[in-house]
């Protein structure tokens, strides 16, 4: 199979993060907001989002060190 050219694609920026963090959290509020999910739960998830983000960072930070 031929190699397929690839496209360098610029990294966006976005004032609460990247991309994929502003899509996750709008998402969650979204499916919140039309009632798929109820707002307790949607508060649990994202809660241990954000638990599991900070413990990503600072075992990051430990083993950069």
């Amino acid at each position: 199979m031929p190699p397929r050219p690839s496209l360098p694609m610029p990294r966006v920026r976005v004032p609460g993060g990247t991309a994929g963090n502003v899509l996750w959290w709008g998402g969650l509020a979204a499916v919140a907001a039309f009632g798929v999910v109820d707002w307790p739960v949607a508060a649990l998830v994202a809660a241990g989002t954000w638990v599991a983000e900070q413990h990503a960072k600072q075992s990051g930070h430990a083993h950069a060190g």
